[in-house]
Formats: structure tokens, sequence, C-alpha cells
């Protein structure tokens, strides 16, 4: 009940929104394939899903509007210095 209640409180107070984009992952195809047999020696399945992580945390770094909050009480956005995708 308390999460289902902090979710709403989210969707009514947070912006929400959307993006989608065409990207060329040729590279990272490649850099899997060569990884790959590496991980499966290390008991490791090597998903695409580290390196879309790797590249939005790089891209939350150059871009830290993205990674902020709003502090309504004091009217302040805090742009936060630590990146949690968790």
């Amino acid at each position: 009940r308390k999460i289902a209640q902090h979710l709403a409180h989210a969707k009514q107070t947070a912006p929400h929104f959307g993006y989608v984009d065409e990207v060329d992952m040729t590279a990272i195809v490649a850099l899997r394939k060569q990884l790959k047999p590496q991980a499966e020696q290390d008991s490791v399945k090597l998903h695409y899903l580290p390196f879309v992580m790797m590249a939005v945390c790089r891209r939350l770094k150059a871009h830290p509007i993205l990674n902020s909050t709003l502090d309504e009480a004091n009217g302040q956005i805090i742009l936060h210095h630590d990146i949690n995708l968790g």
C-alpha cells in the first residue's frame, strides 16, 4: 500500500517524459561478440543492458539537470552528483 501511495504521489508531482531515438549499435554488437567468450568462461551472460546503462550514466554526467530532483518545500532544483540507476 505504501509503495502504491508513493508511486501515485510521484506520478502527480514529478515530470514524466519519454524519448525515442535510433542508435547505431554496430560497434556494441562487435564488442559484445568479442567479450562474450571470456564472459562465458567466467559464468557470466553478457547482455546489452550493461552497455546501455554505461551510456545512460555518461549522458547523465553530461546533462546533470536530468539527474535532479525538485525540492518543493524550498522551490529548488537539487542536482545530484551520484548516479543511481537502481
